[in-house]
């Protein structure tokens, strides 16, 4: 606009050289979900309703909404392995489904029993595990709006990616590798799963060396449901 005022005569000189647009502040953006969140969540949806299969499938997972939606049977393996193309960057992520968990996460397996158990009760049987009793697709938009709202009718302000961050820094917190996050996770950067990694070593930190495995984290970042 200033350039057009002096092009145009009204100005002088342009009194906008110089002068940098404020920038954003840096942000963690969508917060993961606390532990006492998780249990509220089930407390509210019980294993049996929609909104808590999409809750596991999400909270085991990690998937993003957008390919939530439009995972099913067929992108199981042969091994007991789902993998997918994700939508947002076009390559593989590899998520143990049936098969045996690394000796690291095997502490998360309550997690994806709870997944298993809130699909089979759901018994649709199509091809996306959250399609509709008579096979019609979900929307990304659909399953974003119900998990925020059922989990506001259970007192939490937290999104469908923040479950996203909870299943990073569960396997982070659990042991599982920068490498074996990136694979999980689909991350297309070492950077990118070293940020949970990196949080989950400055615990183990100050707690010791030989407290390992008996880490208490954060309460703030539980992910995991254990029994």
């Amino acid at each position: 606009m200033c350039d057009f005022g002096v092009a145009d005569g009204v100005l002088d000189k342009n009194p906008s050289q110089g002068v940098e647009a404020p920038r954003k502040p840096a942000t963690e953006g969508f917060p993961p979900w606390a532990h006492q969140e998780l249990e509220a969540f089930r407390a509210r949806w019980k294993i049996g309703t929609t909104k808590r299969a999409a809750f596991e499938l999400l909270h085991w997972t990690g998937l993003r909404i957008g390919d939530a939606v439009k995972i099913g049977p067929g992108h199981i393996d042969r091994r007991g392995v789902l993998v997918y193309s994700q939508s947002k960057v076009k390559k593989p992520a590899y998520i143990p489904w049936t098969a045996a968990l690394p000796a690291s996460v095997a502490e998360c397996a309550p997690d994806r029993d709870f997944m298993h158990r809130a699909l089979d009760a759901l018994n649709i049987r199509q091809m996306a595990f959250l399609a509709t009793t008579n096979g019609a697709s979900r929307s990304e938009k659909w399953l974003g709006n119900m998990i925020r709202e059922a989990a506001r009718e259970a007192g939490v302000a937290k999104s469908a990616h923040g479950l996203r961050k909870s299943r990073g820094i569960a396997l982070a917190e659990a042991g599982l590798s920068a490498h074996g996050i990136m694979s999980w996770l689909g991350h297309q950067t070492l950077k990118e799963a070293q940020h949970y990694t990196e949080e989950a070593d400055r615990w183990r930190a100050v707690m010791g060396a030989n407290e390992e495995r008996t880490l208490q984290p954060d309460p703030r970042h539980v992910a995991t449901t254990k029994k």
